[in-house]
């Protein structure tokens, strides 16, 4: 078997990946040393994008070893390397030609990284500044949470699912925070749910997908209802945290502790895979392991969600507002004591904001009933928007709000045009000024070019 080892973001040295190239090489005869690699790519310069970085991942991995089939081992960011790479060059009838086997992420960062929003002062106290005026900005604008970048990636897999192409992805990460290179000036460093870096509804592949159109007043599911792609094992390690010496997913692994360290037992579990039974009953072993993790850990379980706000021509430049409301009578005040988190907006893309809760709490919410509206601005004028809101079922509820989970909505809001923003005079009625003309209250019909 042909190993590859892609890093993350802001990796200058190939020390990152610890011990761990060389501990599953001694403990299954089957890898040797001389077919495993470890990639190095470019972060840090300003004008590399990720899409840059998949693509050159394509003629290095062609360099040296041609088209045979290989594995991917992936820390971070290196996971949507890959994903993304897949998305490029084996979409659509290409995918069954891939030739991935297995693709192992480590804390990758599916959805985006919590740290990427801070940008140069995160780095500095991270250790990760290299005495250069560039800091990558474009791959850190993929990684801020609600990026464009991601979302494409995401809604990519969710239509094509990879994994019936022959190839199996798996998802591991922590949530351990080494306290010892805090700073605790950043909360995010050390949140709830999170390795200091990556979420775990970050790093899970196991998201839902929903698109709301507004019909009056209320917000409407599509008829496709809660899509989510084909289900990828997901793991929750103990005493897992993103980079530290101590508790890293991969950079902690050394010689002395290779045979104690979790992760390298259950990522030969995964490179062992050979079959779609067999790729089940993994899933379904990870599954009672994150349990026994989340118990023992006594892990605050979180749920964070996405949304993508646009009108129906594809307006995505409007200011807006977005309320939770709980009860019956869709108040705010209803909602449950503790179970807000963190809320981003990405300021790339500022009609998507993302916000973070305790599921647990959510799923306790009262009346079973939480609602979602959304206000447009502005509100009245030549061109206005409506309130529209979203009631969700306790069965969505309940499906939306699950643990290390990440929810996208793609709202559309309806962008009403008043009849007065353009009107024709008769020549005979002579000419005049219409610099104070007010809107009618009447509305055009909703034709012309739309999303």
């Amino acid at each position: 078997m042909i190993l590859l080892f892609v890093h993350g973001y802001s990796t200058i040295h190939t020390d990152s990946y610890g011990y761990l190239p060389e501990a599953l090489a001694a403990q299954n005869p089957a890898l040797q040393v001389e077919h495993i690699y470890l990639g190095r790519y470019i972060s840090f310069a300003d004008h590399v994008r990720l899409d840059d970085i998949s693509r050159a991942f394509d003629t290095a991995r062609k360099d040296v070893i041609g088209e045979a089939s290989f594995a991917a081992i992936t820390h971070s960011t290196g996971g949507p390397v890959v994903r993304n790479w897949a998305r490029l060059f084996f979409s659509g009838t290409k995918a069954k030609d891939i030739p991935l086997s297995h693709l192992i992420m480590l804390a990758p960062a599916n959805h985006g990284s919590t740290l990427a929003i801070l940008a140069k002062h995160a780095l500095k106290r991270l250790e990760c500044w290299i005495n250069s005026t560039q800091i990558g900005e474009k791959v850190i604008e993929w990684l801020k949470l609600g990026s464009q970048g991601s979302l494409q990636v995401n809604l990519d897999w969710l239509q094509q699912s990879h994994q019936g192409a022959g190839y199996y992805p798996f998802v591991l990460t922590g949530q351990k925070i080494e306290h010892e290179a805090l700073n605790y000036i950043d909360t995010y460093l050390s949140e709830d749910g999170s390795d200091g870096v990556v979420r775990t509804s970050s790093a899970n592949l196991n998201f839902i997908y929903a698109q709301l159109e507004q019909q009056d007043t209320q917000l409407k599911l599509s008829a496709a209802g809660l899509q989510a792609p084909r289900h990828t094992p997901f793991l929750l390690l103990p005493k897992a945290c993103h980079g530290g010496k101590r508790y890293g997913i991969m950079k902690s692994v050394q010689q002395r502790n290779a045979h104690q360290k979790p992760v390298v037992q259950h990522t030969l579990e995964c490179l062992a895979v050979d079959s779609s039974e067999g790729y089940q009953q993994l899933a379904h072993k990870f599954r009672q392991q994150t349990q026994q993790t989340e118990l023992q850990e006594k892990a605050r379980l979180c749920t964070m969600l996405i949304f993508r706000i646009q009108d129906q021509y594809g307006n995505d430049d409007f200011e807006f507002e977005l309320l939770l409301l709980a009860g019956a009578k869709q108040q705010p005040h209803r909602l449950p004591k503790g179970f807000f988190i963190d809320r981003q907006r990405n300021s790339d893309t500022p009609n998507c904001l993302t916000y973070y809760l305790d599921c647990k709490k959510m799923r306790r919410i009262q009346d079973q009933q939480l609602s979602i509206r959304i206000s447009g601005f502005p509100t009245e004028g030549f061109t206005f928007y409506r309130p529209a809101t979203f009631t969700l079922s306790p069965a969505q509820l309940e499906t939306i709000f699950q643990p290390h989970q990440t929810v996208i909505f793609d709202i559309c809001l309806h962008r009403c045009i008043d009849q007065n923003t353009m009107r024709f005079d008769p020549l005979q009625e002579g000419r005049r000024a219409f610099n104070h003309s007010q809107a009618s209250g009447t509305t055009i019909p909703d034709e012309g070019t739309s999303r």
